[in-house]
Parts: structure tokens; sequence; C-alpha cells
């Protein structure tokens, strides 16, 4: 199967194949109220501690999440664990506006060509912004924990070793434009297995190259990698995607059957002799050829003169 999606919702797309569509990076008037930029909870098309203020009223049942449009809604949840106005995701808004943490607006997951048996690979991309509604690709660093055990293969991206619970985790390339893919598969051929789970880590580090391991990670949804099984967390997928069994090849036509044997010709039949009226006389004797008749001998020679008496 193959998704991809504008967290939380997106259309449909094949990925690496076609040129990226172009995300929303200004704000339109939509569902009664400004939308388009990422971790505007307010309305004022930007992100500023203003914007973690309402998050933390909404959390508190100070402010009726229905009574914000669906784009403000949707902005109170940028953990994407489904819940809105959370703990995290108050967090999680400060962080970012602090340019600590990226928003992650799309994810792609292709494996149309993953089937049981088979080395085609599954295609990951993940799109991210940062704080002033960019894209962005400095001082981040995006990992993959793949549900996925055996020796891995990588067409894009790298590995990064296995997590502590045995999966694959893998480094994304930097595609430029803030999309940072994958694309794996195991040496082996892939196994006929469903739900095969997808955790998208996000890193950064500060202009001095700096890390920070509380304020500058954060699993989607969840990692077994270090440093996060460290701090309690396991491997919770972002999203899956099944592994399932081949076409098998249309069985191939049987040969025509060969046409009956004719039964061998019997020779024409000989037409009878009809017998004659009468005798036929035999034919007339034929001549010879004509041959021209033999040359005349020559006359004899006169006797000589008598000889002269004595």
């Amino acid at each position: 199967s193959s998704v991809s999606e504008t967290l939380p919702l997106g259309s449909m797309r094949p990925l690496l194949r076609t040129t990226r569509r172009e995300l929303q990076t200004e704000c339109v008037e939509e569902d009664g109220c400004l939308a388009g930029f990422w971790g505007d909870v307010s309305g004022d098309c930007d992100l500023t501690s203003f914007d973690v203020l309402v998050a933390q009223r909404v959390n508190l049942g100070l402010i009726d999440i229905n009574s914000l449009c669906s784009w403000q809604q949707q902005q109170l949840d940028p953990t994407l664990n489904g819940g809105a106005a959370q703990i995290p995701d108050v967090q999680y808004l400060l962080n970012a506006a602090a340019n600590k943490y990226r928003f992650l607006v799309e994810i792609v997951v292709n494996s149309s060509d993953v089937f049981a048996g088979t080395t085609n690979p599954v295609l990951i991309a993940v799109t991210l912004y940062d704080d002033s509604n960019q894209p962005i690709d400095v001082r981040t660093t995006v990992r993959m924990e793949i549900g996925y055990t055996g020796d891995a293969q990588y067409e894009i991206g790298s590995s990064n070793g296995t997590s502590q619970e045995g999966n694959w985790l893998a480094t994304a390339a930097n595609g430029g434009q803030g999309q940072y893919r994958v694309a794996v598969y195991p040496a082996g051929g892939w196994s006929l297995i469903a739900s095969v789970g997808i955790a998208v880590m996000v890193e950064t580090v500060n202009p001095l190259g700096e890390g920070d391991n509380e304020e500058r990670v954060f699993p989607f949804l969840g990692s077994s990698a270090e440093p996060y099984f460290s701090q309690g967390s396991r491997f919770r997928p972002l999203r899956t995607f099944d592994v399932i069994a081949g076409l098998p090849s249309p069985p191939r036509p049987p040969f025509p059957p060969s046409p009956p044997r004719s039964p061998p010709s019997l020779p024409p039949p000989i037409p009878p002799v009809r017998p004659s009226a009468a005798p036929q006389s035999p034919p007339p004797p034929t001549s010879p050829p004509w041959s021209p008749p033999p040359p005349s001998p020559p006359p004899p020679s006169p006797p000589p003169p008598p000889s002269p008496p004595p």
C-alpha cells in the first residue's frame, strides 16, 4: 500500500517519482480563521509564546477547543499522538517557538512495490518546517526506526544500526526543501508480514552544532533507540505498511490440441481400358533418313603411247 498525507489529512501521491507538491507557507482564510502557519493556535498567522499560552488555556479548560477553527485545533496536536492540547503538545509548541523542534508536516510511505520474496525498497519521506513556517534542511537530522530485522540494504539514506528492540535504524538523506528520505529493503527479500511500523525521530542542534537530549530530540510516536529508550520511550510507530504476497503468475495457457490425423488416401483407381472397335493396321514402315549418294570413281587413265621402233 502507499500512503501520503499532510498531517492529519492529505492526498495520495507517489513518492520520489514526481515533482514534490508545494506545501502551503502562507496564510489563507479558511473555516473562518487564518490557516497555513504551522503552530499558530491563536490565529494571527505567526508562531509566538502567545500560541503557547493559548494552548495552555485550552489544556486547562479555560478556552473551549470547539470555539477554534479546524486549523487551530490541528495545531494543538504537534506531537501527532491524536490528543489535542495535552501537556506534551504545550511543551512541543514552546520548544518549536524557540527553534528547537521542527513541525512534521508531511509523511509519505510508498510500499506499492513491496511483496513477499522481493527486494523492492519501501520509500519513506518526511517534510519538516521550522518556526518561521519554512521548509528546514539545516541543523536537523532525521532518523527512522523501522520494525523489521535482518540485513538492511539502503538505496537512499544509511544504516544507523539497530534499536534496543532489534529494529532497523536509518539515517534519512537530506533531499533539500525540508524533505528527508529513506529507501530500504532486506537483503534476503521481504517476509510475509502485516503492519511493519515506522517511527520518525527529529533531532536538531544549535548554531554551534550542539545538541540537547532533553529539548532538541523528539520521537514520533516513540522509539527504542537511544537516547529515547533510556528516557522510557519504546517503539511506537507513526505509520505502518504491509508486506503482502505477490500475485502469482497466471498459468500458461495449454497448448491447443493437435488436429485429428487424416486417414491415408488411396491412389486413384486406374481407368479401365476400353476395347477398340476394329483391329488397327500396323503402322507403315518408315523410310530411312535420306543421305547423299557416294561420289563416282575417277575415269581410268589413257594407256601410254607406243614406243618408236629401233
